[in-house]
């Protein structure tokens, strides 16, 4: 467990993650920081993310909720996690999900197919 964490606080790990993100320009979350704002301090983020987390420092932001239009008229709420908490959430996914690449039945070959390209 200790190597994973050492793992995922590493700021090469981070940084990869960074990259792996689907990323909407002017999405916020709770802490109202952009996708470009984090892009325009990446080393620093980065950095300050890896040491939070290998001090045990590094909490998950509340997740700031919306109301989404729907397509076909209505409205669907959803919640939006801050930019940095995304970071650590694609590095935690990258890091372990090979572990359950065992249990994927063949007929699920094609979600697994479509994680690995995002």
């Amino acid at each position: 467990m200790a190597n994973y964490f050492r793992q995922l606080s590493a700021p090469e790990n981070l940084l990869w993650a960074w990259k792996k993100l689907h990323k909407k320009k002017h999405s916020r979350g709770f802490d109202e920081q952009t996708i470009e704002e984090f892009k325009n301090d990446l080393d620093r983020s980065i950095r300050q993310i890896s040491a939070e987390l290998r001090s045990g420092a590094f909490e998950f932001t509340p997740l700031l909720g919306r109301l989404h239009e729907k397509p076909g008229g209505g409205k669907r709420p959803i919640k939006i996690p801050a930019v940095r908490d995304r970071v650590v959430s694609k590095a935690i996914q990258l890091l372990i999900s090979h572990k359950f690449d065992k249990y994927n039945l063949p007929w699920q070959l094609w979600l697994h197919l479509r994680c690995k390209h995002r």
